[in-house]
């Protein structure tokens, strides 16, 4: 067993530049508007692509402070919603084209390709849309949120397969196609018993999701976890 030695050694390296700036502003403490804006440039982006920045709105109404509301049996009501952008990053090298060290004829050192990169690779970006309200009823006995969403996600990062004239082994990562999610949140909860000694609280959940495939960018399918895979439209609920 000692016969055969072996050691090897990786280092990775990633790094990124951030800036992000907010602004908070509120009207007779119930009008609240957050606006913010964050900007990313990375190490792992092509070198064909800049930066990133990602901007964002949210908003909330405390409607039941108006002196003007008047609906039976609900106490307090806030409506919110928020728009906003956010990024996911490519891997550490994926832009790069690789090669690795191979031992050629003769003991001699050559090269041999590994990864044929992508300079204009970018980040995968994704815009959501959230709505909705949270509420107090029946005398402050129960609590009403409802939350429903919808996403839509460009620029996804995927491993499209490559010609094998080029060279080069695997697949290659690009940026192509659209995603489209949704979903809806309502959870309820119940103080059936609101003593000074003793309470109870009943509360309860319900969600649903889905999304769907509306592009993949000219190929005509793709491989995804578990040996599945993503034609071009197929939707997910």
């Amino acid at each position: 067993g000692g016969s055969t030695r072996s050691g090897t050694e990786d280092y990775l390296a990633n790094a990124t530049v951030g800036m992000y700036v907010q602004q908070a502003f509120a009207w007779s403490n119930r009008v609240f508007v957050t606006a913010a804006v964050r900007g990313d440039d990375n190490s792992a982006f092509g070198k064909d692509y800049s930066a990133a920045y990602y901007p964002k709105v949210s908003a909330s109404w405390v409607i039941s402070e108006e002196s003007w509301f008047r609906m039976p049996f609900v106490r307090d009501l806030r409506l919110r919603g928020a728009l906003g952008a956010a990024g996911t990053q490519p891997g550490t090298f994926d832009a790069a084209r690789l090669y690795d060290p191979s031992v050629g004829y003769q003991n001699a050192s050559g090269l041999v390709p590994a990864s044929f990169g992508n300079p204009q690779l970018r980040p995968e970006r994704s815009r959501e849309l959230e709505l909705g309200f949270e509420t107090t009823v029946l005398g402050g006995r129960a609590d009403l949120s409802y939350t429903h969403f919808g996403r839509k996600i460009t620029d996804a990062i995927v491993n499209t397969p490559i010609p094998p004239s080029l060279g080069f082994p695997g697949a290659q990562v690009v940026n192509i196609g659209k995603v489209t999610g949704w979903g809806h949140e309502l959870a309820a909860n119940v103080r059936v018993i609101d003593g000074r000694r003793f309470g109870w609280e009943l509360g309860t959940q319900l969600a649903s999701n889905g999304n769907r495939v509306d592009d993949l960018g000219g190929t005509q399918f793709l491989t995804v976890g578990g040996g599945g895979q993503a034609q071009n439209p197929v939707g997910i609920g």
